[in-house]
């Protein structure tokens, strides 16, 4: 069972830095609009975020989407601080939609017969909301907790929780920890 264990959480390392890897030159194209995200947008997310299912890994963003699922990701985003004004939401998901035209996402894959698969879950503090995990050289999970201002470790061996609190010293994104948690 901890073979198996290590062998998924050394394919989730495998698969993370592959994603980071093939997605760091991913650069937003010029066009209208592009000013609008990289002010917006960009305070809490980075480009590779928005590049896809290579740099991506939210289902809502990457490339393929439609003008009403770009407005719907902004709607979403508006509630932890998106500040775009209603003239320039048609702008930013016009380019959005362009600049990141290509084939969606493959849908998922219907398997004949039997399948085993292990999946594990491990508790974390009611109200985190983990963000954005990233699993460290030594197996350990951190997270950012999505508009709970705390930065978690989980110790994916023991299952053991630490938060650290942390002080949104610098409301002005991109400094410090803004709604969606430690942001650079």
């Amino acid at each position: 069972m901890r073979l198996l264990a290590r062998i998924w959480m050394l394919l989730a390392i495998v698969v993370v830095s592959g994603r980071t890897a093939s997605s760091q030159d991913f650069r937003l194209p010029d066009g209208r609009g592009k000013d609008l995200v990289e002010r917006h947008c960009m305070r809490c997310h980075d480009a590779q975020k928005l590049a896809g299912p290579d740099g991506g890994h939210w289902p809502a963003f990457g490339p393929g989407k439609s003008p009403e699922e770009w407005q719907r990701v902004m709607t979403f985003m508006g509630t932890y601080g998106l500040t775009l004004t209603k003239e320039e939401m048609p702008i930013v998901t016009a380019y959005l939609t362009k600049a990141l035209a290509g084939p969606a996402r493959p849908t998922g894959v219907r398997m004949a017969g039997p399948i085993e698969a292990t999946i594990r879950e491990w508790k974390v503090t009611p109200g985190t909301r983990p963000h954005d995990p990233a699993v460290a050289p030594d197996g350990a999970v951190w997270y950012t907790g999505q508009a709970s201002s705390r930065l978690g470790r989980l110790d994916s061996s023991t299952g053991e929780v630490r938060n650290y609190p942390l002080r949104p010293d610098n409301t002005k994104l991109p400094y410090g920890v803004g709604p969606h948690g430690l942001v650079a």
